[in-house]
């Protein structure tokens, strides 16, 4: 039985991208909707409904006008869909796109692509347009190789896919050098963030960053950028000597990890900062108190000048008593256990994590770069490996950054006698050196069974011998 000749077709224009494109191969949408209104004029068919998916690729099965002919479709208001191009209808992969026409044939539309003059309805119309639809498929895929092949070999030659990081010259060849004047002034801003912080960081470049505003969160995404190890990055495809770094690795780590935000105590209130109010966990700071103006540690969100909730029971207690207790109780601890003051325990060197990771990051390096290994394994093979020594790369980074917080934490354990003997004016660096906080409950009991200790890096078993301690 020959299929019924429709009466109201639906017009259909697709764009995989609009903006920027002409040449032969780029078919407007204004020139599809006049060959599809030519092509209804000259049989009689009436063009019920136009839907358009601009910026929308072929490959993708859901498109918003595709899905609102379908719709049209099943509700009867018409016959079928017509399109310039077989190709603007589908790009899916051969057993997809017949699915689609499947479709469209059991909810009783037909199909026509000006481009064949044929009729998919019958049986060298299917015929034809599997193979057509097979070579959309092919030409998709070739386009999309051809340009991961592009962008393959521009990474491999340290081409900067993107904008130029600051502290960096583009040359000719969209490689990128050390800037003369800021290039210096990347290298000085990650030494500040490495050693003082990020608001160091921030200070500095505002001063000296090109009169550009700097706010936390733009030095923050300064700070993250890999490119300043001389890495490139674009996808999956990753360049490690793509160009001169301006930092070296130690530093580009210290400056990834931000120190928590304290208040740096005055030089004669040591524990400013470092000790907290048991009831509201808020900072206690130094003050001077009663008739004699004796030196007082107060909850901070007891002040008049604090903005936030109040506490309902805020802390006071001598400066004095408290500090003797956590300078007795810190050394003690120093003396009994050899771990807490940054005795190596045997489990790898910076020196040997460093070199860990940077021959994992050689390793993930020459595979991306290894063309002929790609077309061997296949590109899901291909994919997996690299899935598997991109984890190694990120297992090896863990263990850096471990390694360098132990050996900064190492490096700050001040010795028994360094403490005992330390002034105020240095006890509270030391002593943030080792503990984490120290807690104080109000009260008027003893100090001694109100005070918890917390040192930092502590085995379960000392954290509450020194809290029993206090």
């Amino acid at each position: 039985m020959s299929p019924t000749k429709p009466a109201r077709m639906t017009g259909y224009i697709r764009v995989s991208r609009v903006a920027g494109r002409e040449g032969e191969s780029f078919i407007s949408p204004d020139l599809q909707r006049e060959q599809i209104t030519a092509w209804a004029t000259m049989r009689g068919i009436q063009i019920v409904d136009w839907y358009e998916d601009l910026d929308q690729s072929g490959g993708k099965r859901g498109r918003p006008g595709l899905d609102a002919f379908l719709d049209d479709l099943r509700n009867g208001q018409t016959d079928g869909i017509v399109v310039s191009r077989l190709d603007r209808l589908s790009r899916l992969g051969v057993g997809d796109a017949l699915a689609l026409v499947e479709e469209i044939h059991e909810a009783g539309g037909q199909i026509t692509a000006i481009d064949l003059g044929i009729d998919p309805t019958t049986t060298f119309g299917e015929f034809a347009t599997t193979i057509m639809l097979a070579l959309a498929r092919m030409e998709r895929r070739r386009l999309q190789e051809s340009w991961n092949i592009a962008k393959s070999r521009a990474s491999d030659r340290g081409v900067k896919i993107g904008p130029t990081p600051f502290g960096y010259q583009r040359n000719d060849d969209a490689t990128l050098q050390p800037d003369p004047v800021y290039g210096p002034v990347v290298t000085e801003a990650f030494r500040r963030a490495a050693q003082q912080g990020l608001d160091a960081a921030l200070a500095y470049l505002s001063e000296h960053g090109n009169g550009r505003t700097w706010t936390v969160s733009t030095v923050r995404r300064i700070l993250t950028k890999r490119s300043y190890l001389g890495e490139a990055h674009y996808g999956d495809l990753v360049n490690l000597r793509a160009h001169a770094p301006l930092v070296t690795r130690a530093v580009w780590e210290a400056a990834q990890q931000e120190p928590a935000e304290r208040r740096r105590p005055k030089a004669s209130f040591p524990l400013s900062g470092l000790a907290t109010c048991a009831t509201c966990a808020n900072p206690l700071v130094g003050a001077r108190g009663g008739n004699d103006a004796r030196r007082v540690y107060r909850c901070s969100a007891a002040l008049a000048t604090y903005k936030g909730e109040r506490c309902s029971g805020p802390t006071t207690v001598t400066a004095e008593l408290l500090e003797d207790l956590v300078r007795s109780a810190t050394v003690e601890a120093l003396s009994g256990h050899p771990g807490f003051a940054g005795a190596d325990d045997g489990a790898g060197s910076l020196q040997d994590a460093e070199s860990l990771l940077r021959d994992r990051e050689l390793d993930l390096d020459d595979l991306l770069t290894d063309t002929e290994l790609r077309r061997t394994l296949g590109p899901e093979r291909f994919r997996r490996l690299a899935e598997t020594t991109v984890g190694a790369v990120d297992a090896a980074r863990d263990t850096y950054r471990d390694a360098a917080r132990h050996a900064e934490q190492r490096t700050r354990v001040p010795s028994v006698e360094i403490l005992e003997d330390a002034e105020l004016e240095e006890l509270g660096d030391l002593l943030r050196g080792v503990l984490q906080n120290v807690v104080v409950t109000r009260g008027r009991s003893p100090l001694a069974g109100r005070v918890r200790i917390i040192p930092k890096g502590l085995p379960a078993d000392l954290r509450v011998a020194a809290g029993e301690h206090a």
